[in-house]
């Protein structure tokens, strides 16, 4: 496989992620977005920088 076929296959894998994540942070009930697995973890604010 080649650099062009390599950076197709990576933007595609970024596409999909980057979709699953939107999804998965729509999910997030109003209120959550400062929620911290434990109080060593990044919030969902802290992810998405907002």
């Amino acid at each position: 496989m080649d650099t062009v076929q390599l950076n197709l296959v990576l933007a595609e894998f970024s596409s999909t992620i980057r979709s699953l994540t939107l999804k998965r942070l729509d999910e997030v009930p109003k209120g959550f977005f400062n929620w911290r697995l434990n109080n060593t973890a990044m919030s969902f604010a802290d992810i998405t920088g907002g």
